[in-house]
């Protein structure tokens, strides 16, 4: 098993500071012509000054749609955002204008989307994408912003960067259009940065280099970083506390080094158990999650991944789990941001048993 950080899990300083953000009960839906589609149904979490929440699950589980409500650019229509709350800095993100937000995002918010060459503009230059945030966000001059501009293509790794400012996206390979998308999220210092599947295109060394930027800005200005990520090595490398999605909801979150070491959920047994083990026999066969996530057109009745738990008992088909503490967190007094969570009946909460 992969060693998992343990930064902040064991200090708990993050969870002593008040959240930088808390979400309450967010739930998006989109209208389709298959029908409406529940893509977030209740998530809540905090995130709390200079730790990294990494946020997990399968394509469609609703990691990016989640923190793209935060920021206001879920397209409406067919989103729209049903209900709950996010907060940052004394507002409610979801229900301020979208000028408003325009001042909030880039110089507070940040966030490195998933597909750069669809964020980014492919009719304007690097120089004109990065220096308009700077300008705009910092007052920076015209000769500051193009200044800090190659300064910031230069620490993600872009070689010649003076001479690449002049060029336009489709000029710059899938992984330099990734550097660039880091580059623009950092070069106002946001106290926190939404990172959706930031290393994805880069190479393994670019990858470790991206990351000990991120690590360096945490270290520096205090940053909260939300990682959505498939990566599981990545987690357990940087991550303090870890969000599990399935089917838009959390159905388990905990300290990155309790998840690791004893997840209790049968969904995240099933990923850790498709990773490969290098202390393990070479020959062994990695393991899958049988089945498909469900279709969230239709009302999900009972728990989201019975029909593909080994676990499932009657209970599941008609009984919605949720998140209940482990008994054992509940003894030594954790905090309910750190607190070990699972929603599943079939685990036996506050024992070192395996789900039944």
């Amino acid at each position: 098993m992969m060693q998992a950080n343990t930064k902040q899990a064991d200090s708990g300083v993050a969870q002593q500071d008040s959240p930088l953000l808390s979400v309450n009960d967010l739930r998006v839906s989109f209208k389709t012509d298959e029908g409406m589609v529940r893509a977030v149904r209740g998530v809540s979490f905090d995130v709390h000054p200079g730790e990294t929440v990494a946020i997990v699950g399968e394509s469609g589980s609703g990691k990016s749609v989640t923190n793209l409500a935060m920021m206001g650019l879920v397209p409406k229509p067919p989103g729209n955002i049903d209900g709950g709350t996010a907060m940052f800095a004394g507002q409610n993100l979801l229900t301020l204008s979208q000028r408003r937000l325009q001042d909030i995002r880039g110089r507070h918010i940040a966030m490195i989307f998933q597909d750069p060459m669809t964020a980014l503009n492919p009719l304007m230059t690097i120089e004109q994408q990065l220096t308009e945030m700077t300008r705009l966000h910092l007052n920076f001059t015209r000769h500051e912003a193009r200044a800090h501009a190659i300064e910031m293509l230069g620490l993600v790794g872009i070689t010649a960067p003076e001479k690449r400012l002049r060029d336009y996206p489709h000029q710059f390979s899938g992984g330099m259009r990734q550097r660039v998308m880091v580059a623009m999220a950092l070069s106002c210092e946001p106290e926190l940065l939404i990172a959706d599947e930031p290393t994805t295109a880069l190479d393994v060394t670019i990858q470790a280099q991206i990351m000990e930027l991120l690590a360096d800005l945490q270290a520096r200005k205090g940053t909260a970083i939300v990682l959505i990520t498939h990566d599981l090595g990545v987690v357990a490398g940087v991550a303090d506390r870890v969000l599990v999605m399935y089917a838009g909801r959390i159905i388990e979150k905990a300290d990155v080094s309790s998840l690791f070491a004893m997840p209790r959920h049968p969904y995240t047994l099933g990923l850790l158990g498709s990773l490969p083990n290098l202390e393990s026999n070479r020959d062994e066969t990695l393991k899958a999650i049988p089945g498909q996530p469900p279709d969230m057109s239709v009302p999900i009745a009972g728990c989201a991944f019975r029909d593909r738990c080994e676990y499932r008992f009657d209970r599941c088909q008609s009984d919605d789990p949720v998140l209940t503490p482990r008994r054992d967190a509940l003894e030594d007094g954790a905090e309910d941001s750190s607190m070990h969570m699972a929603a599943c009946h079939a685990v036996d909460v506050g024992t070192e048993n395996e789900p039944r």
